[in-house]
């Protein structure tokens, strides 16, 4: 976890971040983006139960998912099918690509090839 003046970033998400958040009181409003590394267990498997919670319990939070491979979206959305949950929100999802992936003003990400 980042954090940049009142914004958090998190870089992958393995366990429950939101978990983490509460309990350092922080809102969930504050996180602007994730980043995802690769698609390990390790590095991912926090991200399908945040954005789980974001598209019906918190609505409000609107953060950029940088992904290294967007065929993790649908992934993403048939879980939400399975649970029953839907994707009711939109969330922006973006492929990770060399060069800047995101920038808010307050944060600039900048992806390298290895």
């Amino acid at each position: 976890m980042i954090e940049a003046g009142s914004n958090v970033y998190f870089v992958d998400m393995g366990t429950s971040a939101i978990d983490g958040l509460r309990a350092r009181n922080i809102p969930i409003d504050a996180v602007k983006g994730i980043f995802i590394t690769h698609m390990h267990g390790d590095h991912t498997n926090g991200l399908i139960q945040f954005v789980d919670l974001l598209t019906w319990y918190f609505k409000t939070p609107d953060p950029v998912i940088c992904l290294p491979d967007l065929n993790a979206v649908q992934v993403i959305h048939d879980w939400l099918q399975v649970t029953l949950n839907g994707a009711k929100k939109e969330i922006e999802y973006r492929q990770t690509q060399p060069g800047v992936v995101f920038d808010d003003g307050v944060l600039k990400v900048t992806a390298i090839s290895t």
